[in-house]
């Protein structure tokens, strides 16, 4: 006789063990389902030793080579009269040489955002170093790389003042969106941290690199830079006692042919104190 009581009663039970068994699944699976992020890096699995802050270093100085092109062109020749759009007329490159960009300008928020890239790499490499314990050899290589960030932070900062006056000031790297919550800092302010940072970098760098090294930050670069910083504030007499600091340092000069000034058989000659540099085919 059919009994629906009893049959209900076990099918009751049948799911009870169903879903005790996925239960059981779920949590024997935790373990099994939490992965280490393998697509990006995070700063808990990255700047555990010199060969990390080197990488870290070179990326930092990747946002020069975007900005110091058609950027750096636009925003200081085009809209002066030093240059024109010539045979590329149309876009931006008229708006600028006719002094009608604005707040839309592609170029203005490619510098912004450039700059703020290279000063979020440098400040983490710069906060790493601080709390990264390595071997003697090891730990004097990631301090100098430490100090070349200082440079490029000042160099972006620097950047950013003469383009838009006062800008947010941050020191620390951004790990959250609410680090992307910054209040502008009066200029002075900025232009104080610009110096404090060249001259950390004036005081520790080498004065000069070989064979593949060269092109980096040297201690010459950071005190031609830091004249040019004090030269906007007017500060006329330590600009020009800076300058003549890069002079009589007898490291650099002028090409007897200023042609060379531009010649690629020329690079990171006499008459170059910092270039960005690029290579060809990559």
């Amino acid at each position: 006789m059919f009994d629906f009581n009893t049959l209900m009663k076990l099918a009751m039970k049948n799911i009870q063990y169903v879903l005790l068994g996925l239960l059981l699944t779920t949590l024997s699976c935790n373990d099994f389902l939490e992965e280490n992020p393998r697509s990006q890096l995070t700063r808990e699995q990255f700047y555990n030793n010199e060969p990390d802050f080197r990488v870290a270093l070179t990326s930092t100085y990747r946002p020069l080579q975007l900005m110091y092109n058609n950027d750096i062109g636009m925003l200081t020749s085009v809209d002066t009269d030093e240059a024109t759009v010539g045979n590329f007329p149309g876009g931006e490159g008229d708006d600028f040489q006719d002094h009608v960009y604005g707040p839309g300008s592609n170029t203005l928020n490619n510098w912004w955002v450039r700059n703020y890239n290279g000063i979020n790499q440098a400040n983490a490499i710069i906060t790493q170093a601080d709390q990264v314990n390595l071997p003697s050899d090891d730990q004097e290589l990631v301090d100098r790389y430490a100090t070349e960030a200082k440079f490029l932070r000042a160099l972006y900062y620097f950047n950013l003042v003469l383009a838009f006056g006062d800008v947010p000031l941050n020191l620390e790297p951004t790990t959250s969106l609410n680090g992307l919550l910054l209040n502008r800092t009066d200029q002075a302010t900025v232009y104080v941290q610009i110096e404090q940072d060249l001259q950390d970098a004036e005081a520790a760098l080498p004065v000069s690199y070989e064979n593949d090294e060269i092109g980096r930050v040297t201690s010459g670069a950071a005190s031609a830079i830091l004249a040019k910083v004090y030269l906007h504030q007017n500060k006329f007499q330590e600009a020009r006692d800076k300058a003549q600091e890069v002079i009589n340092s007898g490291e650099y000069g002028l090409f007897e042919d200023y042609l060379d000034v531009l010649s690629v058989a020329a690079k990171n000659g006499i008459e170059h104190i910092f270039s960005v540099q690029y290579a060809r085919g990559l």
